[in-house]
């Protein structure tokens, strides 16, 4: 049998280890089992130091990524900042903008105060001066007199001389009492005050008009125009002056522009109305009479000039029916009596003219024009002695109303008062820088008579 030489080598060992000491034995035992310990704790160890090892390159590995996303959250956020930096500039001016702002407003509201404690007593005066203003035009307004009230107002006034309130107030007591000779000074002086004041010049100019000062009317509603072009009452009133200076043209413009804007007023469409009469446009003058009236169906004043229109027209019974209808909404309406007689007297109808005219006189004995048609009236029913005597009524209420004149000389000359009539002719002449046809004919016949008649001797 073969021998393998590991187990021979073994086998001897064996032997040689057998054959030591067993104190020596045990001593390398020992040592064997302590180095084999040792070599087990130092294995383990390295196996813990390669798995410490390990998990510590993976948490650097893992810091390195972390570094890594870091750097590039980094980069973005830099990024972010740079492109929002403009806006945390802009944000920031606009911060200290509004702060210096809140700064300015919190200096100007100290400042108002400041200008409010000072002005509180103008604002006291304020309240108490236009209560009493107030109360003062009203009764000027609805009273019509108020002269025990103008020293008082005159004291306020006068204690507080800048307060234009005071002088605008005066100037509208002095207009609605139709003193416009003091008006006109207040509205100045109230305008020196503001020369913006629309109104003070508007009622200024209504002052020049109630003083017959047609041109100086129409510059101050030409101010206030400038200043308020929308106000439609500035346009009828400089309309109503410019009819009142014969300019027809610039008066309907004004009230068209006056219509446009303000189309529901009735005044303004008869207002336009008389200046399309007074042109001779009666179709136009009856279109805006109609849309006036239609308006306003119970305004008396517009059916007494459509009548009027009518009149001229020479459409009588149209004209009386319009006068009838002023006469049924104002019974006390003078004048529509009288243009009603009027018409009637052109129909023939004389005793209902006489009675128009008896009414319209009953209303207004001053008028010299109805004394003169009544007189004609009663000469046309035979009436003579009544007829002149109206034209003598005439003459004194109007010395220099010429018809009269014409009236009672023809009287005169046919009752062959010829020197009476001769006077009347020759003063009808001197007031009219005339003589009409028959009244020369009638002048030489008694020129003829007067010299054939032999002169009284004492």
């Amino acid at each position: 049998m073969k021998i393998d030489p590991s187990n021979r080598k073994h086998t001897t060992s064996s032997h040689r280890i057998i054959g030591l000491p067993m104190g020596l034995v045990i001593i390398g035992l020992v040592l064997i089992a302590g180095a084999i310990v040792l070599s087990l704790s130092a294995t383990n160890n390295a196996n813990v130091s390669e798995n410490q090892a390990q998990i510590a390159d993976q948490q650097a590995r893992r810091a390195v990524n972390a570094a890594h996303r870091a750097d590039a959250q980094s980069v973005n956020a830099a990024g972010t900042l740079t492109v929002a930096a403009p806006t945390l500039i802009a944000a920031n001016q606009q911060v200290e903008s509004a702060q210096a702002q809140a700064d300015l407003n919190r200096t100007e509201v100290a400042q108002v105060q400041v200008t409010v404690v000072q002005a509180q007593p103008t604002l006291t005066y304020a309240a108490e001066a236009r209560v009493f203003m107030e109360d003062f035009a009203e009764v000027v307004h609805f009273q019509n007199t108020a002269d025990s009230q103008f020293p008082l107002l005159d004291s306020l006034i006068e204690q507080y001389p800048n307060q234009p309130l005071g002088f605008i107030t005066r100037a509208t007591a002095y207009n609605i009492l139709r003193n416009y000779s003091e008006a006109v000074p207040d509205y100045t002086r109230a305008i020196e005050f503001n020369l913006q004041d629309t109104t003070a010049y508007y009622r200024r100019g209504m002052a020049y008009w109630g003083l017959g000062d047609y041109v100086r009317s129409i510059e101050d509603y030409d101010r206030a125009i400038e200043l308020n072009a929308l106000d439609w009452d500035y346009y009828n009133s400089r309309g109503v002056s410019y009819w009142y200076l014969g300019d027809y043209q610039n008066a309907i413009a004004d009230y068209s522009s006056a219509i446009a804007l303000n189309p529901a007023d009735d005044s303004i469409y008869a207002n336009r109305a008389l200046a399309y009469s007074d042109l001779g446009d009666y179709d136009l003058a009856l279109a805006d009479y109609r849309t006036a009236l239609t308006l306003n169906p119970v305004n008396s004043d517009t059916y007494y000039y459509r009548g009027l229109a009518y009149y001229n027209l020479g459409d009588y019974p149209a004209s009386i029916a319009d006068y009838t209808h002023a006469i049924e909404i104002n019974p006390e309406y003078a004048s529509a009596y009288f243009g009603r007689g009027l018409s009637y007297d052109n129909l023939g109808d004389y005793k209902l003219a006489i009675n128009d005219f008896n009414e319209a006189l009953g209303i207004d004995s001053t008028n010299t024009a109805v004394y003169h048609s009544r007189a004609r009236s009663y000469v046309h029913i035979g009436y003579i002695e009544a007829g002149l005597n109206d034209y003598t009524r005439a003459i004194k209420t109007d010395p220099t109303y010429f018809a009269a004149y014409w009236g009672r000389g023809y009287i005169y000359f046919y009752q062959s008062r010829y020197a009476e009539a001769k006077a009347d002719y020759l003063r009808y002449q001197e007031l009219t820088g005339r003589l009409e046809p028959d009244m020369e004919l009638q002048i030489v016949e008694i020129n003829r008579y007067l010299a054939m008649t032999p002169t009284p001797t004492p």
